[in-house]
């Protein structure tokens, strides 16, 4: 569920409070995120493809996206990754928990 993987994330993030220097520290959290979002999997082309299919264009500097395009550009760039990475269920869990990372960091 939504709420086990975010807990499982922050807990591994709250972790590494205990690295000395910042920037490793701040590496080691984004590298967790990265891990269990599956963001690693994402690359230029699969975000100008979902950018592009909900006719959003990529890297044009656009002030603002509503709540509902980002959850659509997400779930696109996961669907171009999930042949074998998701479960139906296990995407909407990832997708909506990196909205509520999302949501904290951007403080929305």
């Amino acid at each position: 569920s939504i709420e086990k993987l975010y807990d499982t994330i922050t807990q591994k993030i709250e972790s590494l409070t205990k690295i000395k220097f910042a920037a490793y520290r701040v590496a080691c959290k984004l590298r967790v995120v990265q891990k269990h979002l599956k963001l690693t999997f994402v690359d230029y082309n699969v975000l100008v493809r979902a950018f592009n299919s909900h006719e959003l264009q990529f890297g044009v500097d656009t002030k603002t996206i509503s709540i509902d395009d980002a959850r659509k550009v997400l779930i696109a760039i996961y669907e171009l990754i999930s042949t074998y990475h998701f479960n139906e269920s296990s995407l909407e869990d990832t997708v909506e928990t990196l909205l509520k990372f999302l949501y904290e960091i951007l403080d929305v």
